[in-house]
């Protein structure tokens, strides 16, 4: 469920009134982009949809196989993990030409926070050992 919430993001000095949502709460997110140039929408799983060119927003499109990954290693062991939708990407094994074949939606985050303070949105989430903090 969506809570509004007043938090002090980085690089800024006041407090920002934001809407928070857990991964995959909300069906859409904060468009991203210039008035008039078309935007991008950050879901609140960290999947980019809805975008537009030239502020159509009759020929909304999501683009397939674009996503933000993160990749770690410590003590040994390494992991790859991927912001995104079960529901609308398609499993990573479709994604061949980016990644490994045998690869398992295992490497999708499972758990993020997502700050919708339009024009920006913040995202957190956690993989071991490195907590990620992103703002766009």
């Amino acid at each position: 469920m969506a809570k509004f919430v007043k938090v002090r993001f980085r690089g800024f000095k006041n407090i920002a009134s934001c809407v928070k949502y857990e991964y995959g709460e909300a069906k859409s997110g904060v468009p991203l982009g210039g008035l008039g140039t078309g935007s991008v929408v950050l879901g609140s799983d960290g999947s980019f949809s809805a975008s537009t060119l030239r502020n159509n927003i009759r020929d909304r499109w999501n683009p397939r196989g674009s996503f933000f990954a993160i990749y770690t290693s410590s003590g040994g062991k390494s992991q790859c993990k991927v912001l995104g939708n079960y529901l609308y990407d398609p499993p990573l094994q479709e994604l061949s030409y980016i990644f490994d074949p045998s690869l398992k939606s295992e490497t999708r985050i499972q758990s993020l926070e997502y700050y919708g303070h339009y024009p920006m949105v913040d995202i957190k989430f956690e993989v071991e050992p490195v907590i990620v903090n992103m703002q766009a």
